[in-house]
């Protein structure tokens, strides 16, 4: 969890040093993490130096990065990664403006070439030496298979292009990246010293703002997007281990003070956020009330429930990656020495989820879904509004505690990430004096209207049938869904 503060800010220093300066001496910790914000005052007869300056300048920049959180980062405007005619593996990123996981503001004023002929080259095989041994001995190699993409496989134009047969061996992948940077310039003359150290002849008096533009092989079938939501998705599945441990070292035995001790060891461990009188109430309760199962399924109910409030807060974080941009996927063509052909451009990809829009960072989804992690614990009054602006088809049910511990982990294991068109039911449980509260969104498998619902009505009648028994029992089954029925 994020250190609390009462403003926060991140140092305006190069992000990708391990270390900055701060003064005279290195500060701690990241430069991209979390800061409080000092804001320089000035009085009649003071000195002023190039520390005070400089402070003054940091903290309007401090203040500036801040908007990340309000706003989110990633690519504002412009940016478009297309083809360079004049060389065939570079590319050319347009003008535009980008604010990067640090808050940094990147703009670039003018058309920015980048060759991509460097991914072309063949890498050396580690083990080659290892092969041509296992060769020579007389046994078969097996081949490294195909570097293609899969994604490449559903571009419907590609035949079209007149690509070889062997296209698919010489293709590669590559992801755009664009990142902030600082440049010295306008050397002037010192003309006294630093209270620091000794000041050289000349001294950079401006610090141009830049950026840097760089690529780095893509990882053949992967999906940035969806690789950080499962990541988070990760996370909050992680606050079930206190129930699936408790299960395996307790099973369907629960001696009562070994069972109290366990717990308490637990809450000691993990600090509860909002459940504060829970460790007292244990504590309070006799050895009798932690052998009934029914008493263990609330504790450890909201035992969870405290987990996933605390994960489930939006912290002010910083980057977890260097604070690069991504711009686009590019697919090259290997060069050809049979044919002559240079290594060139194939495709161009400057949509998520390779390139990154301005949005905030609390709520990853994978495309195609959305993420409804934020409306846990939440009021139903406030999520029912909500999940209709989201165009979410969302239905309540009433969550009761389960009797068993196992029946409580099967109803907790809901997935946050809704697809289009998916319909869900909010499991709302009533939290005493805090009122209905969600805690899941499972998938909608009761719901009337759908397939599989059906009426059946029986009725008697003394007619007699074809073969003269009398007594018998109609009975009729009529489609209460939208599903079809099948004759077995």
């Amino acid at each position: 969890m994020a250190t609390k503060t009462q403003s926060l800010t991140v140092p305006a220093k190069d992000k990708a040093a391990s270390d900055c300066n701060c003064g005279c001496s290195p500060c701690d910790g990241s430069c991209c993490s979390l800061d409080c914000i000092v804001k320089p005052r000035f009085f009649c007869g003071q000195l002023l130096t190039d520390a005070d300056l400089s402070t003054l300048l940091k903290w309007a920049r401090d203040r500036f990065a801040l908007s990340r959180f309000r706003h989110g980062w990633g690519v504002v405007c412009g940016l478009d990664v297309r083809c360079d005619a004049s060389v065939p593996a570079g590319v050319i990123v347009t003008p535009g403006y980008a604010v990067d996981c640090c808050g940094d503001d990147i703009i670039v004023c003018a058309d920015a070439v980048l060759d991509l002929k460097g991914a072309c080259r063949e890498e050396e095989d580690p083990c080659a030496d290892l092969r041509r041994r296992y060769e020579a001995a007389g046994h078969h190699v097996p081949g490294r298979g195909s570097s293609l993409d899969p994604d490449l496989t559903r571009f419907g134009g590609l035949g079209a292009t007149g690509l070889p047969d062997n296209y698919r061996e010489r293709l590669r992948a590559v992801d755009i990246f664009l990142r902030y940077d600082e440049q010295p310039s306008d050397p002037s003359t010192a003309m006294g010293r630093r209270s620091c150290k000794q000041v050289t002849d000349c001294e950079y008096s401006r610090t141009r703002e830049s950026y840097k533009l760089s690529w780095e092989p893509g990882v053949i079938g992967s999906d940035p997007v969806s690789s950080r939501a499962a990541a988070w998705h990760e996370g909050y599945e992680k606050c079930l281990d206190v129930l699936k441990k408790f299960r395996a070292q307790f099973r369907l035995n629960f001696p009562g003070a070994e069972v109290r001790r366990w717990l308490l060891r637990w809450i000691d461990g993990h600090p509860q956020y909002h459940l504060c009188l829970l460790r007292e109430q244990l504590c309070g309760e006799d050895t009798d009330f932690f052998t009934v199962q029914a008493n263990l399924v609330r504790v450890l109910f909201y035992l969870v429930q405290g987990c996933r409030n605390a994960y489930l807060n939006c912290d002010c974080s910083g980057c977890d990656e260097d604070a690069r941009v991504p711009l686009a996927r590019v697919w090259l063509l290997a060069a050809d020495r049979k044919t002559g052909q240079d290594c060139r451009i194939v495709v161009i990809d400057p949509y998520s989820p390779y390139r990154r829009p301005i949005q905030p960072e609390c709520w990853p989804a994978p495309l195609g879904s959305v993420n409804v992690g934020r409306f846990i614990w939440h009021r139903w009054d406030e999520v029912c509004r909500s999940v209709d602006d989201l165009g979410l088809e969302v239905e309540r049910e009433d969550f009761i505690l389960p009797g068993t511990l196992t029946e409580l982990e099967n109803r907790l294991l809901c997935d946050l990430f809704v697809k289009c068109d998916e319909r869900r039911v909010a499991l709302v449980y009533e939290a005493d004096f805090l009122g209905p509260r969600v805690v899941g969104f499972c998938g909608d498998t009761t719901a009337p209207g759908e397939s599989g619902l059906l009426e059946v009505s029986v009725g008697h009648t003394d007619s007699p049938d074809p073969s003269g028994h009398k007594g018998r029992f109609n009975y009729s089954v009529k489609n209460a869904g939208r599903g079809e029925l099948i004759d077995l």
